[in-house]
């Protein structure tokens, strides 16, 4: 698992399934989608606070794995009615979208969530589509990506077309990082299918990743030119645009790694260049980030085998407190050295385009990028592989 931020600002809340009892029979579709959504705010309301009100972790633990509320019932009979009133603009799209973000992308809600995208290509001229493609860029979805398309080609609104068009290059782009992740790791196939189903998975893998980044980039190179201007998270889109365009340009696999010059925790300055000459593993950690705290000890023990050997670990760190992170760095025995990047969207983050927590580039002796995100096992043995070729050249 990794620590994502993601700046979509929407959120894919649980909800209630309140929806469809015999006192709706005299309600309008719109007011009844309006009854819908606000039963299923106040449920919402209700369940929060009884979670806040337990008076123990257990208690707080097992009311939550007994009552969450399920939004299954209600997304379902939004979708029912989005369909038998796709004219009506009090029912449509404010019921399709409700449909898609509180229905999961995974199992049988899944094809409640797949209708509703189906149908929301029929309305691509609301305002309101733009922020539904920002929450479909990270896992595989034909529908979504059908519905990015028919936004970024024919949306008479600007936002949404501009939102939608970098949404689909973040898609396609992350496409294309899955489809490597799962030839390069063919263990995991069974997992994603059992996921998002044999269908998706096996439609995915037979397109090619570097058809994929081409279009991406183009996509991106549209954003920065013509809808740079919009917002998203009090971030223009040009400048995500960007750094998407400076990830695709300067860190695919076989990149020469750019160089960072910053000071470290304790304020003297390095290069990532000074380490040209061994093999280097380049980890954007932070110890607010679970799954960073869980590689310490493999790092450890890594840093301890290779220690006679052409190998360096540098960390650039993402905490937010430099006083708190050298205790943690003093506490864990964290001996190898890191880059000070002030907190997640730091300077080196942002200008690496770093979203996710751990990320990891394992470099050659050359400072040519050869591995990206191997985590465990995998990481150590890419950084042998390395070492072998290295060792091999000095003979």
């Amino acid at each position: 698992m990794r620590c994502i931020i993601l700046g979509t600002g929407l959120l894919l809340a649980l909800a209630p399934a309140l929806a469809s009892g015999d006192d709706k029979q005299d309600l309008s579709p719109a007011d009844e989608t309006r009854k819908l959504i606000t039963d299923f705010d106040k449920a919402t309301d209700d369940f929060n606070k009884e979670v806040r009100a337990a008076k123990t972790e257990d208690e707080r633990r097992n009311f939550i794995f007994e009552k969450r509320p399920k939004p299954d019932k209600t997304a379902a009979r939004l979708l029912e009615l989005a369909e038998k009133n796709p004219k009506d603009t009090g029912v449509v799209p404010e019921a399709l979208i409700w449909a898609i973000t509180h229905s999961s992308s995974r199992g049988e809600q899944a094809k409640t969530r797949e209708r509703a995208l189906d149908q929301l290509t029929n309305h691509v001229d609301s305002p309101k589509v733009g922020d539904i493609c920002l929450s479909l860029i990270r896992e595989p979805s034909p529908s979504g990506e059908k519905l990015m398309r028919a936004i970024a080609e024919k949306s008479a609104n600007e936002e949404a077309k501009g939102k939608a068009t970098f949404s689909l290059g973040q898609y396609l782009k992350n496409t294309a990082a899955s489809i490597q992740t799962l030839k390069d790791q063919t263990e995991m196939l069974k997992s994603q299918e059992q996921v998002y189903g044999k269908e998706v998975v096996a439609s995915m893998l037979e397109r090619a990743p570097t058809a994929l980044i081409k279009e991406s980039e183009k996509l991106f190179e549209t954003v920065a030119d013509k809808y740079g201007y919009i917002k998203v998270d009090n971030q223009r889109l040009g400048e995500k645009a960007e750094g998407e365009l400076f990830e695709i340009r300067n860190l695919a696999i076989g990149k020469v790694a750019p160089d960072i010059e910053a000071e470290d925790l304790y304020g003297t300055t390095f290069k990532l260049s000074d380490y040209r000459g061994k093999v280097v593993v380049l980890n954007f950690w932070g110890n607010w980030c679970g799954p960073c705290r869980d590689m310490y000890d493999q790092e450890r023990s890594l840093v301890k085998k290779l220690a006679d050997r052409p190998f360096v670990m540098i960390g650039v760190n993402s905490d937010i407190n430099l006083q708190d992170t050298k205790r943690v760095m003093e506490k864990e025995k964290i001996t190898w050295r890191s880059f000070w990047n002030g907190g997640p969207r730091g300077p080196i983050s942002t200008k690496w385009n770093v979203r996710s927590w751990p990320t990891i580039f394992v470099l050659d002796a050359k400072g040519v990028i050869r591995y990206k995100n191997v985590l465990g096992e995998k990481m150590n043995e890419a950084v042998e592989v390395l070492l072998k070729e290295q060792e091999g050249d000095g003979k």
